[in-house]
C-alpha cells in the first residue's frame, strides 16, 4: 500500500484556503439571496442583518468542513483555516456583489446575478473537492444518476422560485407581483406594470390596489376607484384616505362646504392626497363662500 503525499505548501496555505472560501462564499451568497425572495415574498420575517449573520455562519461552517482535506492537528493550524477561508470568501462575495452593483441595473436583477454567481462558485468548489468522487459516483448505475439530477432540478428550482418574483406571483404571492410590478415600471413597461399590480391586487396584496389605481386613474377613473376600494378593505389605510378623499371630492362638487374645507385641510397637510397648498386655499376660498366659518379663518 503506497504512503499518501503530504499536501504541498501551496495546497495547505493558499489553494485549500481559497477552496474554502470559494464553497462557503458562494454557498453564503446563494443563501442570502433565497432569503431575501423569501422575505419580499412575505413568506419569512428576516432583517437582512439576520440574512447577513446566516450566511456568514453558512460559509465558515461548510469552508471548515468540506474546504480542506487534511485534519486539524493543532489550535493555530484551525486559526489559519478559519482566517483563510473567511478571508476568501469576504472576498468573493464583496467583489461579487461590488461587481452586479456596477453592471447590472435594478435591485432584482443585482439580487439575481449575486444568488446566480455565488451558486456557480460553490459548485465550481465542489467540483475541485470532489469531481472525482462524484464521477465515480455517476458512472455507478442509474440510481445514482437519477438522485443526482434530482437533488439538481431540486435545488434549480428552489432557487428559481425564490429568486424570480414573476414565478412567485403566478403562484399566487399578491406581494411578489407588486415586487414584479416595481420592475416593470422602472424598466418603462407601464402597461406590464398595471397588469402586475392588478394580479397583486387579486392576489389580496392591498398596496398592489393602490399602485395600480394611480396608474389607471386618468384613463379609467371608475376602475381606479374600484381598485382604491379593493385597496381599503385589504387595509392599506393610504387607499382609504384616497377614496374618503374622493367622496369628499364629489360632496364638495356638489356645493358642501364642510366637504370643501375637509378636503382642502388633506391637501394643506398630505394627508392620503400629495401635498398641495395651492389647491388647499382654492378650496378654502370655496368653502369660505359657501359658508364655512372655519375655511375662513384659514
Amino acid at each position: 500500500m503506497e504512503a499518501s503525499t503530504p499536501p504541498s505548501a501551496f495546497r495547505r496555505f493558499l489553494g485549500a484556503p481559497f477552496l474554502a472560501g470559494l464553497l462557503g462564499g458562494g454557498a453564503a451568497l446563494w443563501w442570502v439571496g433565497l432569503l431575501a425572495g423569501l422575505s419580499d415574498a412575505e413568506i419569512i420575517d428576516e432583517s437582512r442583518g439576520r440574512m447577513v449573520i446566516a450566511g456568514v455562519v453558512a460559509a465558515v461552517v461548510l469552508g471548515m468542513t468540506r474546504g480542506y482535506a487534511t485534519r486539524v492537528a493543532s489550535y493555530p493550524a484551525l486559526v489559519g483555516r478559519l482566517v483563510g477561508g473567511s478571508l476568501f470568501g469576504a472576498l468573493l462575495a464583496v467583489g461579487v456583489v461590488a461587481a452586479a452593483h456596477s453592471f447590472v441595473h435594478g435591485e432584482g436583477a443585482r439580487r439575481v446575478t449575486v444568488t446566480l454567481a455565488g451558486a456557480a462558485c460553490a459548485a465550481l468548489a465542489v467540483a475541485r473537492l470532489d469531481g472525482r468522487r462524484l464521477v465515480a459516483a455517476l458512472r455507478a448505475g442509474a440510481a445514482a444518476r437519477g438522485k443526482a439530477g434530482a437533488a439538481a432540478a431540486l435545488l434549480a428550482l428552489a432557487t428559481a422560485w425564490c429568486l424570480s418574483a414573476g414565478v412567485r406571483c403566478r403562484l399566487g404571492s399578491g406581494a411578489s407581483c407588486r415586487a414584479a410590478g416595481g420592475d416593470a415600471d422602472d424598466d418603462g413597461d407601464v402597461r406590464g406594470a398595471v397588469d402586475l399590480f392588478e394580479r397583486g391586487c387579486a392576489h389580496g396584496d392591498a398596496v398592489s390596489c393602490r399602485l395600480a389605481a394611480y396608474r389607471v386613474r386618468r384613463v379609467d377613473p371608475a376602475r381606479a376607484e374600484d381598485l382604491l376600494r379593493d385597496g381599503c378593505l385589504l387595509g392599506d389605510p393610504r387607499a382609504c384616505g384616497q377614496v374618503h378623499a374622493q367622496r369628499l371630492e364629489q360632496r364638495c362638487d356638489g356645493y358642501s362646504a364642510s366637504a370643501c374645507r375637509q378636503l382642502a385641510e388633506a391637501y394643506a397637510r398630505g394627508d392620503a392626497v400629495m401635498r398641495d397648498p395651492t389647491a388647499a386655499s382654492r378650496l378654502f376660498q370655496k368653502a369660505c363662500r359657501l359658508g364655512d366659518g372655519d375655511a375662513c379663518q384659514r
